[in-house]
């Protein structure tokens, strides 16, 4: 892959991840009103569907970032660059993908331990 190709794969990338931070922002909003007004925009089990998925397709932009950046250090070996950036990028790449890891499986627990009680006790 050449830089151009990695540069607008990573562009497409962070334009993904504008998407599902829109669609966090949507779920963190819709919470907020069941807790001031105790009504939904989305009822909790649709909620828990669109989050977990939300969720994973995070993680999978974050391992699509990873890749992005081995394909980078690969095209400075090939350039014989120093690799002390490419590394430090490798490295924050694989910590973000263990944090979307653990947000992934808060929200497959926070959701079903709590959507039963949602769902049991509906407010509308």
């Amino acid at each position: 892959m050449h830089r151009s190709k990695n540069i607008e794969l990573q562009i497409l990338l962070s334009i993904f991840f504008i998407f599902t931070t829109i669609i966090s922002i949507i779920l963190l909003y819709n919470e907020d009103l069941y807790i001031k007004y105790k009504q939904f925009i989305l009822n909790p089990k649709n909620a828990y569907i669109i989050a977990s998925i939300n969720r994973i397709v995070i993680l999978i932009i974050l391992l699509l970032f990873l890749y992005a950046n081995y394909v980078d250090k690969n095209i400075d070996i090939l350039e014989n660059k120093d690799l002390k950036a490419d590394n430090l990028q490798i490295i924050a790449s694989i910590l973000s993908i263990i944090s979307g890891i653990i947000v992934l499986y808060v929200t497959i627990e926070y959701f079903s331990t709590n959507i039963n009680s949602s769902l049991e006790n509906p407010v509308n």
